[in-house]
């Protein structure tokens, strides 16, 4: 996530909820995908070239950001 993308996230967070709390979790909430993904990451980089990882991982962002 970008830094211009998180800082926006928070603060339509706070803006919504007015709770400082709620803001602090925006940053911990965007590391989940790592740590729930993380165990599988080794597996996926030894079966499938590094090109066809990049073009995923691309097409995957564009999918969840439009």
């Amino acid at each position: 996530m970008g830094w211009m993308d998180q800082v926006t996230r928070g603060w339509l967070i706070y803006e919504l909820t007015k709770l400082r709390f709620a803001l602090g979790l925006v940053p911990r909430h965007s590391s989940d995908p790592f740590l729930l993904l993380s165990a599988h990451r080794g597996h996926y980089a030894d079966r499938y070239s590094r090109k066809f990882q990049v073009v995923s991982a691309q097409f995957a962002n564009g999918f969840l950001y439009a």
